[in-house]
Order: C-alpha cells, then structure tokens, then sequence
C-alpha cells in the first residue's frame, strides 16, 4: 500500500510515554477513533505504538494513523 503523507516528526518535553497516553485520550474521547496502545511493542524496551483507526467515513475506508515512540527518542 502506498503512503500517501511522509512521516511527521515531533520533539516532545516530559516523558514520552505520557504524551502518547495523553494524545491517545484525546482521540478517544472524541470518539470518532478506535484506538490501541501497545508499550514495548514487539518486545522492544521503550517502543511504544498508538493506532487509531476512524469508525466512519463516508469518503475514506480503512483510514487510520500511528503515533510511534521508538527507543532510541531523545525528544
């Protein structure tokens, strides 16, 4: 499958995990969004994954996103 945006990068202050769980609610909340978070995803120390995939859309199927935190993130 194609990607169609280049990743996105973002510098981060505070734990990053925090952030990802923070960002995760927000979508939640909005309930717009089936979200998942996995911490140490693939048994990797430190990789951290949030998936969000849209519940309805007239235009798009299947239409989600990532926020990553890999382990080697200083920011």
């Amino acid at each position: 499958m194609r990607d169609y945006l280049p990743p996105i990068h973002i510098n981060v202050s505070g734990p990053l995990a925090h952030f990802l769980e923070k960002i995760a609610a927000i979508a939640d909340k909005s309930e717009r969004f089936d979200v998942e978070i996995e911490h140490d995803a693939m048994g990797i120390d430190g990789f951290s994954v949030a998936n969000f995939r849209l519940k309805k859309s007239k235009q798009h199927k299947g239409l989600g996103g990532q926020l990553i935190i890999q382990p080697d993130s200083k920011k």
